[in-house]
């Protein structure tokens, strides 16, 4: 009986506790069998092959990026600093996985970029007054250039704007 139960018993707990897998609703999980895409799988209890196939973990949460001091000359010379939040999250975990290394680094950095461009343009007075534009040019900008690939913007505000003269 113990030798059954080393023989059999044990290994079974082993395969069942690393092959059969829950996953949870707020996931997406991108299973590969034989190292090529072969399916998105939702939330329920999914028994993998060994040796054959891997999962992948998508989390489908919404995230905070916050972008903190970013340094932008305006038209006038005048250097504004600003503070940008983002909520963002992942539309297409399959793109996500395969065409962009690391999707969380990029939203910030094509933000920066299309912020610098839009404040860029303006003269001080004008980046005061319409921060509500900005916000606008801002996240449209940017969505469009992110829906094309593997996420969405939910919403994308300045929140702090600060001066300074150059000389």
């Amino acid at each position: 009986m113990a030798l059954f139960f080393i023989l059999i018993v044990i290994p079974l707990v082993i395969y069942i506790n690393n092959y059969v897998i829950t996953i949870q609703p707020y996931e997406k999980w991108i299973l590969e069998r034989f190292s090529k895409f072969s399916k998105i799988l939702e939330p329920w209890l999914i028994c993998i092959i060994p040796f054959v196939d891997r999962v992948v973990k998508m989390d489908m949460r919404e995230r905070l990026i916050n972008i903190l001091a970013q340094q932008i000359t305006t038209k006038d010379k005048m250097v504004v600093t600003v503070d940008v939040i983002i909520l963002t999250q992942i539309v297409d975990p399959v793109k996500t996985l395969y065409e962009i290394r690391e999707p969380f680094s990029a939203v910030p950095n094509l933000s920066i970029a299309t912020l610098k461009y839009i404040i860029w343009k303006m003269n001080l007075d004008e980046v005061l007054d319409n921060t509500n534009i900005i916000n606008r040019k801002l996240q449209s900008e940017t969505s469009q250039e992110i829906r094309k690939r593997w996420m969405q913007i939910n919403k994308m505000e300045l929140l702090k704007i600060d001066y300074l003269k150059v000389k």
